[in-house]
């Protein structure tokens, strides 16, 4: 499920986590560690169908063993650290950026691959603009965007004037304060949250001022003592119903208003971005 691009092109700073790259760390090639037969594989929890996995070994004769994880702190901490574990990781635009800095992925041509070619030009050349050497070291495999699901009911029971179309709904503690009762749910990522703070007070998304970052952790603060679960992993709250806002990814949030019969979720992009 996509936005369209115009969207992406207004508020590309603002989805680092959801621009989910596919990125070449051959440390284990260069060093041995790696078989010719086999590709050790580092991925977002459930974010591949086994089947893909099991056709693709069917196919080329070489197994996959994958390795997950469910927060980006955690991907990155280990790519940086044991990288040299795996020949494929997905990582996401500002992960990409550190770990190059760091010297942890390898360029793709060392493995003796171009990045695919039927790829949207139009956003591989917005990734190219946020990191100039991207297509050196990656290919675009997924993206998306961070928004609201909304029990609008429960919502609106509670706060009848609610801006349902806006992050107010979510950073103004005198509205969230008063959902706390029905469930509030965020996912557990700074680059999500920061990024939407700033967004909601009117910032660049994507700003690195101090000033700027200190009244987006002053919102984060005045939020969080009304939030009941801060988990990257929203969607079993989500299909139990048990709560009536979270600002998550739209894989989960759409999952919110299509798996559940009578669903009483919507998925709403915040005007802000």
């Amino acid at each position: 499920i996509h936005s369209n691009v115009t969207d992406l092109r207004r508020s590309l700073s603002f989805v680092p986590m959801l621009l989910a790259l596919l990125c070449l760390s051959l440390f284990g090639a260069l060093t041995g560690l790696a078989r010719a037969d086999t590709v050790r594989f580092f991925n977002w929890a459930d974010y591949i169908d086994p089947e893909v996995i099991a056709d693709f070994e069917e196919e080329t004769g070489i197994s996959v063993i994958q390795f997950t994880f469910t927060e980006s702190d955690v991907g990155e901490a280990t790519l940086l650290v044991g990288g040299d574990r795996f020949d494929l990781a997905v990582t996401s635009l500002d992960t990409l950026g550190r770990l190059l800095s760091a010297n942890a992925i390898q360029p793709l041509a060392n493995a003796g691959i171009s990045a695919p070619g039927a790829l949207d030009p139009e956003i591989a050349n917005l990734m190219a603009r946020v990191e100039p050497v991207f297509n050196d070291y990656a290919a675009l495999y997924l993206w998306g965007q961070t928004g609201l699901v909304i029990d609008e009911r429960a919502v609106l029971e509670r706060v009848p004037d609610a801006p349902l179309d806006s992050w107010q709904l979510f950073f103004d503690p005198q509205i969230v304060s008063q959902l706390a009762d029905c469930g509030v749910g965020s996912v557990d990522s700074a680059d999500e949250i920061v990024a939407a703070a700033l967004a909601h007070l009117g910032k660049p998304p994507e700003s690195l001022e101090a000033a700027d970052l200190d009244a987006a952790f002053e919102a984060i603060r005045g939020l969080s003592p009304h939030v009941r679960a801060f988990d990257s992993g929203l969607y079993d709250s989500l299909m139990e119903q048990s709560l009536c806002l979270a600002a998550t990814w739209n894989t989960e949030g759409v999952a919110a208003v299509y798996e559940l019969e009578d669903s009483p979720y919507t998925f709403v992009t915040p005007k802000e971005g």
